[in-house]
């Protein structure tokens, strides 16, 4: 062997000792044994973060009536009744009957899909029962969208327009689609509205609803589904 060959051995001896050196060093402040990297497996620490954050989801939750996602998206919305994906900020799945929504500085934005080919309504707010809620009632009757700002002045309705009660009719915009036994309504309204039948919503302020759907486009006929729930603007 060379004589540099042989002053290179040394110096790897050298400097491998002085890295066992100091890893002793650094186990005995802090009190705990050395980790070899075998024990230090970098598969295991991936695990163990990916466990911590499932563990930090499910305590996010609001409950099972409420599923949001939140986020910045690049997606334009538009009331033409079809859903598109990252289009609504938020979700709410109850099976058959699906809802979307988002909000801006002054408004709301809402999407209701239902299995079924009649009329799809969303209530904000209800007392006892449907009594006093702010309804959002659509279908699709010859291919075009009707939607209805309705009061429900009862608690089993009736709910008619908020015009026939005195008030305003204050969706801005809606569209909806039919298709393969689906019926989709999109619609847009003022957070506050300012007719007293209607409910100020507040971004960030949790709100009961209730929901429903029939199976015509007739909608003084009784829900076959509905079911209660709660969002957030």
């Amino acid at each position: 062997m060379t004589k540099t060959r042989l002053l290179w051995e040394e110096k790897r001896l050298v400097g491998g000792l002085l890295i066992v050196l100091l890893g002793l060093s650094i186990a005995g402040c802090s009190g705990e044994p050395a980790t070899s990297p075998a024990e230090g497996d970098p598969e295991d620490a991936a695990v163990e973060d990916n466990e911590a954050e499932d563990e930090q989801d499910e305590g996010a939750g609001g409950g099972e009536d409420m599923v949001g996602t939140s986020g910045s998206s690049d997606v334009v919305w538009a009331a033409d009744g079809v859903i598109v994906a990252d289009e609504y900020s938020n979700s709410l799945d109850q099976g058959t009957y699906k809802l979307y929504w988002s909000s801006t500085e002054d408004t709301i934005r809402v999407a209701m899909q239902a299995t079924a080919e009649g009329w799809v309504a969303l209530g904000l707010q209800p007392g006892q029962r449907m009594k006093d809620a702010d309804v959002i009632l659509g279908m699709v009757v010859d291919g075009e969208a009707l939607v209805l700002d309705s009061y429900s002045s009862g608690d089993f309705g009736p709910h008619k327009a908020d015009s026939e009660f005195g008030g305003t009719d204050d969706v801005v915009v809606a569209e909806g689609t039919e298709s393969g036994g689906t019926t989709t309504i999109e619609f847009e309204r003022a957070l506050d509205t300012g007719d007293s039948y209607d409910i100020a919503l507040e971004r960030g302020v949790a709100i009961g609803i209730i929901w429903a759907y029939g199976s015509t486009d007739d909608e003084g006929q009784r829900h076959s589904t509905r079911g209660y729930g709660e969002i957030v603007p």
